[in-house]
């Protein structure tokens, strides 16, 4: 095993430019290390037996870049620390997690029972600070980021990936409570997104500069560090893409009604989108090429938006389609709105909402679906833990 520490002024320059702002307020103390510099990673990269593993953690004077090249079996003898970049409410950073690397598997199955309770989650877009505030609001992980959701189960809906500076720590966040939740027979659904299929194959449109200025800096493409030789590249290529538990149906954008002429199964859509993550959108062909374009369950906004060029479908429009999957409603995000909110004459659930804005408003964040006497029950999550009835909502342009 060696291990390389690589600091440049240059290097150092960009990370404290980058986080200039963030850390204009933030204090030092004897008891933690100096909050200079912008942290990432690890990033776990695997060469034949050994790994490379590249993270900025804390170090003397600031954020140092470590790259390390290590066995695969001794990756796996010890947790990988993870230091987030995200502030509490007092602006003081969150605190770091360890992460322990699992044996995952393809999850094939897309049909799941009703569990007692489902919290999803949708479009968090690197946002480590406000997704841990609202799993705790909904007592799905404890003030260490622990699991406690007992058998229930977490639906992340897409769109973890862009538009944000703390996209590892999310990434390792959910991949720890996905090994912590099988551990208590519960169940994290993170289903993949448009940003995901984008971020893995190297379109960086929404990604922030800095990312990219760090890879390039490392001499490594940005899609390089989620391909099929990388822990969080192989774990991604496991996940879903359209899932049904129990009588909802839970896609990133929607369904289209050309999604159901097609006669496309769920199970078909998931196992093309593992199959091609990664693949630009000129090397798509058939039924890969739909299910990843606009028409797509990834991108698809006709059953929130209203706008013709949306090809909407409208509440007589969707008796086939909840047919087709034999649902009585769907949840989406992909469509942003004040507020999470029914449609369609509550046949279509959105939840996609301004996380980060609601970070100071407290605005509802989270649907929590508890079943009930064999019916669903529909509540929006605050971030204080109080709950309310999903309201319906206006139709969306």
């Amino acid at each position: 095993m060696w291990k390389q520490t690589l600091l440049t002024m240059v290097f150092l320059g960009l990370l404290i430019t980058a986080c200039s702002k963030s850390e204009a307020t933030g204090s030092e103390t004897d008891q933690e290390p100096p909050l200079r510099g912008h942290y990432d990673g690890p990033y776990i990269l695997y060469e034949g037996l050994n790994a490379r593993m590249l993270s900025v953690a804390p170090g003397p004077g600031g954020a140092v870049t470590e790259d390390e090249t290590i066995s695969q079996a001794d990756l796996r003898r010890e947790p990988l620390k993870v230091f987030p970049n995200g502030r509490k409410k007092d602006d003081s950073r969150m605190d770091p997690f360890n992460v322990n690397l699992f044996d995952f598997s393809v999850e094939e199955q897309w049909d799941f029972e009703q569990p007692e309770k489902i919290f999803a989650i949708a479009d968090i877009e690197c946002g480590f600070a406000h997704t841990v505030n609202i799993l705790k609001a909904g007592n799905v992980i404890d003030e260490d980021y622990n699991w406690i959701y007992g058998e229930n189960h977490l639906v992340v809906n897409g769109d973890m990936f862009s538009r944000g500076l703390d996209m590892m720590a999310l990434l390792w966040l959910l991949y720890k409570l996905d090994y912590e939740a099988l551990a208590a027979g519960g169940k994290v659904h993170i289903i993949i997104g448009n940003h995901e299929a984008m971020n893995l194959r190297g379109d960086v449109r929404y990604v922030e500069d800095r990312y990219i200025d760090w890879t390039n800096s490392m001499g490594i493409p940005y899609e390089d560090l989620f391909n099929e030789d990388t822990e969080l590249g192989r774990w991604l290529r496991s996940k879903n893409t359209i899932i049904r538990i129990g009588r909802n149906l839970i896609v990133h954008g929607g369904i289209s009604p050309e999604f159901v002429e097609r006669e496309i199964t769920p199970l078909e859509a998931n196992r093309l989108v593992r199959r091609d993550l990664g693949l630009q959108t000129s090397e798509l062909e058939g039924t890969s090429e739909f299910v990843f374009r606009t028409w797509g369950p990834h991108w698809y906004r006709g059953m929130v938006r209203t706008r013709e060029d949306r090809e909407p479908v409208f509440a007589e429009d969707m008796p086939p389609i909840l047919d087709y999957f034999n649902v009585d409603r769907f949840i989406v995000g992909h469509n942003k709105g004040p507020e999470i909110m029914k449609l369609r004459e509550k046949l279509v659930v959105v939840i996609d909402v301004n996380h980060t804005g609601n970070w100071a408003s407290g605005d509802s964040r989270a649907l929590l679906i508890e079943h009930k006497d064999g019916e669903d029950h529909l509540w929006a999550v605050y971030d204080s833990g109080e709950k309310k009835e999903v309201p319906v909502g206006e139709p969306v342009p």
